[in-house]
């Protein structure tokens, strides 16, 4: 009865080893994988302050060298020249003229396509 209770329990101790040892593993792995992760996230959040970072100091020393003030006006003479030419456009009436041309000529083909569907 004593040797088989000791084979029993050398039994049970062998095969509950690897078992625990595959845990150990997946447990392992999935550490790993959230190293990596969070790496991967913290290194985003790096690049991003760089980022941001460099864009200011870009900033102040355009704001110290003066360009800032020329790339504003600048900005802003484009805007309005822009919003001119649309004005301009909008009073054309070539562009009318050949939106409804354009309108019409679409209206005719549908026209003629529904005639030639129905006979």
């Amino acid at each position: 009865m004593y040797k088989l209770l000791i084979l029993i329990t050398a039994l049970l101790l062998t095969l509950s080893t690897p078992i625990y040892a595959k845990n150990v593993l997946k447990d392992a792995v999935r550490l790993n994988r959230d190293i990596n992760k969070a790496e991967k996230q913290y290194n985003k959040q790096v690049k991003k302050t760089k980022q941001k970072l460099d864009k200011a100091q870009a900033n102040i020393n355009s704001v110290k060298e003066g360009h800032y003030a020329e790339k504003r006006l600048q900005k802003i003479e484009d805007n309005a020249a822009k919003k001119l030419n649309k004005t301009k456009d909008k009073l054309d009436p070539r562009d009318d003229i050949s939106d409804k041309l354009r309108d019409d000529l679409k209206k005719q083909k549908r026209q003629a396509i529904d005639n030639w569907l129905a006979d």
